[in-house]
């Protein structure tokens, strides 16, 4: 339910206060076309625009911007915590069960799947959350990092493919699985490029 929620308060609070408007249109118009060659109206975007300014040179500080990025700030927070709080559990419960009389095997296999959930937890970190945040203290900031703002992007999309490969490293079950048909693979690629592996048999050749 926790996920769900945050999600939920991230979507509302970084759509609403940083949709497209006639001043950000107007502020992110040059740099798109100078960066991408491309105009505002052909691109859907979430900006948060905190100083705006106004046409007789004067600057507006635009107050949602400033709710959205403390918001979106503080369930960051959250989410980092969380998972920390839950992994230190996961930690305690491994240690206690250390002095139980359990099955070696058991304590292997829960001692993986920890050390993959803590990787796990660190992942979305530093795709999603440092370089998120890193964008919002540079907007606030007023720097203009230009196409790199486009690394945010990149990273989030990488998520879901790398999420899951810690645990497929990790886990010794999934790890021998994935070099046995690794092996297998490669010894059939040797034998597909191997000599003699194409024939040269004359009755092997049809005419057209």
């Amino acid at each position: 339910m926790l996920p769900l929620c945050c999600g939920s308060f991230w979507g509302l609070a970084a759509y609403f206060p940083c949709a497209p408007r006639p001043k950000s249109d107007e502020y992110l118009r040059k740099s798109i076309l100078d960066e991408f060659n491309l105009t505002v109206e052909d691109n859907l975007y979430i900006a948060p625009y905190f100083y705006e300014k106004s046409g007789n040179g004067t600057v507006e500080i635009y107050l949602p911007s400033f709710v959205s990025v403390v918001v979106d700030s503080i369930l960051i927070n959250i989410s980092i915590s969380t998972a920390f709080y839950f992994g230190f559990k996961c930690y305690s419960t491994l240690r206690k069960s250390k002095d139980m009389a359990s099955a070696q095997q058991y304590k292997s296999l829960q001692t993986q799947l920890f050390y993959s959930l803590v990787t796990q937890t660190l992942i979305p970190v530093f795709l999603m959350h440092i370089p998120a945040f890193a964008m919002f203290i540079l907007t606030f900031l007023e720097v203009d990092v230009g196409p790199l703002s486009g690394i945010v992007t990149i990273t989030i999309a990488l998520f879901p493919a790398i999420d899951p490969l810690p645990t497929l490293i990790i886990v010794k079950s999934y790890r021998n699985a994935i070099q046995s048909y690794l092996v297998l693979f490669l010894n059939m690629i040797s034998r597909c490029i191997a000599p003699g592996a194409i024939s040269t048999n004359p009755s092997h050749v049809r005419t057209i």
